[in-house]
C-alpha cells in the first residue's frame, strides 16, 4: 500500500505450523526497525504461548 511501511511474524501453533501473524504498521517519516524488532520479540513469546512452554 502507497504509504505505508510493515513488517509482520509468523504466530506458530503447537506443531510449529504457522497460525496468525502479527504485524507492525507505520508511515514511512519513521523508521521500521525498532517496532519490527518489537514485533518480533512479541511473536516469539506468543508463539511460545501458543505451544505451551
Amino acid at each position: 500500500m502507497s504509504g505505508v511501511c510493515c513488517a509482520a511474524v509468523p504466530l506458530r501453533g503447537a506443531d510449529g505450523a504457522p497460525v496468525a501473524a502479527l504485524c507492525v504498521l507505520t508511515d514511512p517519516a519513521h523508521r521500521l526497525e525498532r517496532p519490527a524488532e518489537a514485533a518480533r520479540q512479541s511473536g516469539r513469546v506468543i508463539s511460545v504461548r501458543l505451544r505451551g512452554r
